[in-house]
């Protein structure tokens, strides 16, 4: 679920909406030390200029948590940690923070708890899971771009060279 989190090759195929939100075209990553950070701004209309409302980041810190900053009309801050149940299983314990005064209604807090994003993710995850465990499954490759885009890979290949040196793997 985290190398998920650290790309967004999959992001345009498997979720529209947020796809549809944020400008993938200026859509960045880069991981330094036990850091990640995506950054981009939300979807601008023709001729309008991005302010620092607009900008979308996203923070992974080694080893299980991120914190979402959601540009827009009414900001939202995300922080989830993710705890181990064994190698197939997590837990996600999550708070969502908004401005003083910004109280989400009935539909929003459902909407919060179902999030949309979160809920594709999962069901991509099991469906690699599902992948993985099958005897077709060798090894599969990055994708890496030099402008460190939303099409590159690389932020996972940062993770997981973190979590070969705390195994000791290297």
């Amino acid at each position: 679920m985290i190398e998920n989190s650290l790309e967004c090759y999959h992001c345009e195929p498997c979720h529209p909406g947020f796809a549809g939100a944020v400008n993938m075209e200026r859509y960045r990553s880069t991981s330094d030390g036990v850091l990640t950070v995506h950054a981009s701004e939300r979807r601008l209309a023709p001729g309008e200029t991005a302010r620092d409302e607009d900008r979308f980041r996203y923070w992974y810190i080694w080893p299980t948590t991120e914190i979402d900053a959601t540009p827009g009309a009414r900001p939202r801050l995300s922080v989830f940690t993710r705890q181990a149940l064994g190698p197939e299983r997590f837990r996600l314990i999550g708070r969502y923070y908004r401005l003083p005064g910004d109280v989400p209604t009935e539909a929003e807090i459902r909407s919060m708890d179902g999030n949309t994003t979160l809920m594709e993710d999962i069901a991509i995850c099991e469906s690699v899971q599902r992948g993985l465990a099958s005897r077709g499954y060798d090894r599969g490759r990055f994708i890496v771009d030099s402008e460190r885009s939303h099409m590159s890979k690389h932020s996972v290949h940062h993770f997981q060279l973190l979590v070969a040196d705390a195994l000791g793997l290297r």
